[in-house]
């Protein structure tokens, strides 16, 4: 649903930063545990869309302040997918990065049993090799 209405309306997917405040910031003191989680999987949801874009630098951006939080807080499955959006984000600048992110990505999504982000990061691994002539 998501990459429909994105593909169809590309205007709705820079969504303000207002809407998360201080997300920019890893420190998660000021946000309530029930605010936390689906702030983060609305800004899986923003790094894709900027993914989409071609909005590479935003991208990176969100998907780093989501693994930075996650790493903080734990959250083993939200961490696997902001490791695979970094990975796709890098992949055009850095692909030696990007194929350590979506490793990371990979080893998490398989320990945590994650089937979709799992077919997801092997997609993104497999672009990635193929944009190398793999």
């Amino acid at each position: 649903w998501f990459l429909t209405v994105a593909s169809a309306r590309p205007s709705l997917i820079p969504i303000s930063r207002a809407v998360m405040p201080s997300l920019s910031s890893p420190s998660t003191s000021c946000w309530r545990p029930d605010r936390l989680l689906p702030a983060l999987g609305f800004g899986l949801f923003l790094a894709d869309g900027y993914l989409r874009q071609g909005e590479w630098a935003a991208a990176r951006a969100e998907a780093e302040t989501i693994l930075a939080i996650c790493r903080e807080v734990g959250y083993r499955h939200i961490e696997g997918a902001a490791e695979r959006l970094l990975g796709e984000a890098l992949a055009a600048d850095d692909p030696a990065a990007a194929g350590l992110h979506l490793d990371a990505a990979l080893r998490i999504t398989e320990e945590i049993g994650s089937r979709v982000e799992t077919a997801k990061t092997l997609l993104a691994q497999a672009a990635l090799r193929r944009a190398a002539g793999d």
